[in-house]
């Protein structure tokens, strides 16, 4: 710096500088030694000092800068042209994905985002954690802009996270609407790219992705065009469908390095995903919001806007058949999915009023795809077409997609249609199970037609009756789940729930075997409780199973569903009955506020008792912003006089 005349403060104040280069070459250009056309005074000083390499080597990289700049100059119209020819092809596909969206498949109703979409509950991850017992806190958000806006979000990297149905891929869409339409916060960025990760089984990387599924067929822009603009831009992008990625389990490609903000490094980046299926390398900076399905106002508006279309004697009607006390649970409205379904068909069909579990749910709403397609209009009559009951071709080919370690969740029409006969294959599409979408092979350098599920618990639902088929005939159980040696070796049950749960619903003779191996390993608890809520037996036939359950912790958690908050209560009153010991029991924020006056515990959320545990060694009560009074410790106490076995009270 001597040779270049800095003086002794000028020195220090490039090196206490945040950023030294950048200061040293301002200071630089203020000296004169360099400017935007000649850097000869500075390679003179530099070989004045008998630095002649560094000389040269400035030399070499000044031009290669002027190359550059002159270059970028000449390309600056059509640089802008391409960007805005990029953009404008973006919003033209976004439009279409998001005016044609079908709340009921079978109906082919279309809907526009803006009509679907009912935005309530979401809540984020707060960086601190309860530290006596281990429960992850949740603060609720007021509305899903607060995703980009709330200050404690701010981030590169955000994850998504909600069960299936629960409408990832309509907040998707919503957020993608927002940008098309020049909404706050999504106006603030220049581009929006949108990617479904199913669709990366034919796309080598991010580039070609968007070349191949967001732009048409015949664009002129090409894959460095791409990657030129999103260099040059501020850009989000939204991930959907982490848990339909078939490359998980690779570390290499490019969703994994973005998802661990080795890639994309100054984009916003947003992953979509179901919350048993988080990636296992994130970014360190990411936050974590989740899904917590419909509640009571979200409905209310879902009906009037979507169903009713404004009428309110249907709305009326619609909302007095939901709050009948003998309709379906609340659990299935609380899912997105699953309540868009009754809603639409509710006035329709008396027999939601016996539902009572997921899997007859799905068995009516099955029924009532091929019950709608039965009905036509042929010249002035009504011709009743054939219904396809065996579908155990299909069942196979679902199984063993979800089995596979890079799961299948789509295929070539061509291939599954021979798989699984015409007849089927035809029947299928025309129902709106299966839907056909054209795909761009990056291999053959073509596009070709793959048919998909119209959403994966369609895929669980025909892959669990080949499970539950699979299970029932053998003549024993299952493999301890440690050694994966049968035949469900790449299956995990928290992952894919719902498969588990239908095939325990399918079968009874099945639900006992699945039941039994699922409880024979205690990361899948809440999965065989599940799993016995719909096999809906006695639980004498499954008394191994229980008291391994209750030889570990138990919760019963406010935010767990009713479905399971019930089967829980149901699972420590047989075994109080039968003097089983009870390990542990937690009670998270589930307390309801009548127990000083009753002397009972009473579950917040559903109406039931809990059972008085006899054979409890330990009870841990966990209750945000309880106050307790004397009068509510007395009870406390009193109460616990009839714990014969308590041993720990927390």
């Amino acid at each position: 710096m001597t040779a270049l005349d800095f003086k002794p403060a000028e020195r220090d104040k490039v090196e206490r500088s945040e950023d030294h280069g950048q200061f040293f070459i301002h200071s630089l250009r203020e000296k004169g030694i360099i400017n935007e056309k000649d850097v000869s005074t500075l390679t003179d000083k530099l070989k004045l000092c008998g630095l002649h390499g560094v000389a040269f080597e400035v030399i070499k990289s000044f031009t290669r800068y002027l190359s550059s700049t002159r270059l970028q100059q000449s390309n600056l119209g059509n640089y802008e042209e391409k960007k805005s020819l990029f953009k404008e092809q973006l919003r033209i596909k976004y439009k279409y994905l998001c005016g044609s969206i079908q709340a009921v498949p079978f109906l082919r109703d279309k809907y526009d985002i803006n009509e679907l979409f009912v935005g309530s509950g979401f809540e984020f991850l707060e960086e601190t954690r309860a530290a006596t017992h281990e429960q992850e806190m949740w603060t609720r958000l007021k509305d899903y802009k607060m995703i980009f806006t709330d200050p404690k979000l701010d981030s590169k990297r955000r994850i998504i996270e909600g069960d299936p149905g629960y409408g990832k891929s309509t907040l998707a869409l919503q957020i993608t609407n927002d940008w098309c339409q020049g909404k706050a916060p999504m106006k603030d960025f220049d581009i929006l790219i949108l990617l479904r990760l199913r669709y990366f089984r034919k796309a080598s990387t991010v580039y070609s992705a968007v070349k191949s599924f967001l732009l048409p067929k015949d664009t002129e822009l090409t894959e460095d065009n791409i990657k030129n603009i999103l260099d040059t831009s501020q850009i989000v992008v939204i991930l959907d469908g982490y848990d339909e990625y078939p490359y998980k389990d690779r570390e290499e490609t490019d969703i994994e390095h973005i998802i661990r903000g080795d890639m994309f490094q100054k984009y916003e980046v947003v992953l979509l995903t179901r919350k048993s299926c988080l990636p296992l390398h994130c970014s360190i900076d990411t936050k974590r919001i989740r899904l917590t399905g419909f509640d009571k106002s979200a409905r209310d508006m879902y009906i009037r806007n979507v169903v009713a279309r404004g009428n309110a004697e249907t709305s009326d009607h619609i909302n007095r058949f939901l709050r009948d006390e003998n309709t379906i649970p609340n659990d299935l409205c609380k899912v997105p999915l699953f309540f868009t379904m009754i809603a639409n068909m509710a006035h329709k069909s008396e027999t939601f009023y016996h539902l009572k579990t997921v899997t007859a749910f799905f068995r009516h709403l099955i029924v009532c795809f091929h019950s709608h397609e039965q009905i036509k209009k042929a010249k002035g009559k009504r011709e009743k077409k054939r219904f396809h009951r065996d579908h155990s071709l299909l069942d196979k080919q679902a199984f063993e997609g979800l089995c596979q370690s890079a799961q299948q969740i789509s295929w070539n029409a061509k291939v599954l249609r021979a798989k699984i006969t015409n007849d089927l294959y035809d029947e299928y599409v025309r129902i709106g199970i299966l839907v056909e979408e054209d795909v761009y092979n990056c291999e053959a350098i073509e596009y070709h037609t793959e048919s998909r599920f119209y959403h994966k618990l369609f895929l669980e639902w025909y892959a669990a009756h080949h499970l539950a088929r699979e299970a029932a005939k053998r003549d024993t159980e299952f493999e301890p789940w440690p050694q994966r040696k049968n035949f469900l070796q790449c299956v995990n049950p928290t992952d894919l729930h719902y498969m588990f749960r239908f095939a325990c619903g399918l079968s009874s003779d099945a639900a006992l075997k699945i039941i039994k191996h699922l409880g024979k390993n205690e990361n899948h608890d809440k999965s065989t409780l599940l799993c016995i809520t719909e096999y809906g037996g006695s639980l004498k036939n499954i008394v191994d199973t229980v008291e391994s359950l209750c030889l570990r912790r138990i919760d019963i958690d406010i935010r767990d569903s009713l479905l399971l908050q019930n089967s829980t209560v149901e699972l420590v009153k047989f075994a109080s009955n039968k003097k089983f010991p009870i390990s542990e029991v937690w009670l998270i924020n589930c307390l309801d506020s009548s127990f000083p006056r009753t002397g009972k515990i009473h579950l917040k959320k559903i109406k039931l008792t809990l059972p008085v545990m006899t054979t409890l060694k330990k009870l841990v009560v966990w209750e945000e912003g309880l106050e307790l009074t004397e009068e509510t410790i007395a009870s406390i106490f009193q109460y616990l006089k009839m714990y014969l076995s308590l041993k720990k009270l927390m």
